[in-house]
């Protein structure tokens, strides 16, 4: 049974913002929420992600992320069994008064435990297209994230190949700095790349791969049949 990925919004600061925050949504429990986050800011960081039903946020990339450029951060969170709220809002926190920064978040569901099996980081130069690193995944249902992010001035992304769906651009400061895809998969992926077409600028991306426990399904009737 194939897992199910619903984007829940994307985010990014008007400028100098301590925290931003996405549209209040409808969260059920037991999924798994993801929030992807690109940041940008030569002393400071993501410092947590929150969320009004109390949702504890785990880094799937040690320290602040993947860097490369030296201010700009990647890193992708994620929240399994998570609380219910029925006007849940998730909230990215930074250290300090950020510029030209973005989130995107996912709500999935269909399996108990979803959390990441596997994950790549990659940099490329400007001018070309923004593609990840090769990644193989270690179960056949998976849903795959990927987030595509400038180092420098501005990143142009209008499609991901692939079979991924794009699920459209991030934009801080009025600046389109990221582009988001996510792709259901029901079979083991092996030394896959996804790439992001009409990339420009220095680039980096981080993709990671979220699989569950048992499949979540129906609880089962009992019928109890007593002979006199």
């Amino acid at each position: 049974m194939a897992l199910t990925a619903t984007l829940i919004g994307k985010i990014g600061t008007p400028g100098g913002n301590t925290s931003i925050s996405f549209a209040a949504y409808n969260q059920i429990a037991g999924h798994t929420i993801v929030v992807v986050t690109e940041s940008y800011d030569p002393s400071g960081h993501v410092s947590s992600i929150s969320d009004t039903a109390g949702n504890t946020y785990v880094g799937v990339f040690a320290g602040d992320g993947f860097t490369n450029g030296g201010s700009i951060h990647s890193q992708v969170w994620y929240a399994a069994n998570c609380a219910s709220n029925a006007a849940n809002v998730v909230t990215v926190n930074y250290s300090t008064a950020h510029d030209y920064s973005t989130a995107a978040a996912y709500d999935l569901s269909g399996a108990t435990n979803i959390a990441p099996d596997a994950h790549v980081t990659n940099s490329g130069i400007s001018g070309t297209s923004a593609a990840s690193a090769p990644y193989t995944t270690t179960v056949a249902d998976a849903v795959l994230i990927v987030m595509a992010s400038t180092v420098s001035a501005a990143l142009t992304c209008t499609a991901v190949d692939s079979g991924f769906t794009f699920d459209g651009v991030g934009v801080g400061n009025g600046t389109n700095l990221t582009g988001f895809a996510h792709n259901v998969v029901t079979t083991i992926q092996t030394g896959q790349v996804v790439t992001f077409t009409n990339s420009s600028n220095n680039w980096t991306t981080v993709f990671v791969s979220f699989s569950g426990g048992a499949i979540t399904a129906p609880p089962k009737r009992s019928v109890i049949i007593i002979t006199l």
